[in-house]
């Protein structure tokens, strides 16, 4: 028996994540959001699996930061810096 894939569209993303459209875009810009799959020239589509992958990954990370295990990222220059 195969898995059926299952496409989402971007409210049911929204949903889903709770984040909105403009971060979901900022987010996919930098890599670290997963692509949609282009359905028809204006229709794009998420595969439920990508987005779960991400929340459950997106979970791992934040997790880690909680305990210690891993520090944020600087979205900021250093100020030590000459």
């Amino acid at each position: 028996m195969q898995n059926e894939i299952r496409y989402l569209r971007l409210a049911d993303v929204e949903h889903i994540t709770g984040i909105g459209k403009t971060t979901i875009y900022r987010l996919m810009k930098e890599g670290t959001f997963p692509e949609p799959v282009r359905l028809l020239p204006k229709a794009v589509r998420w595969k439920s699996d990508d987005i779960q992958e991400w929340i459950k990954q997106t979970s791992k990370r934040a997790s880690m930061l909680g305990s210690g295990q891993l520090r944020p990222r600087s979205t900021e220059a250093s100020s030590d810096a000459p």
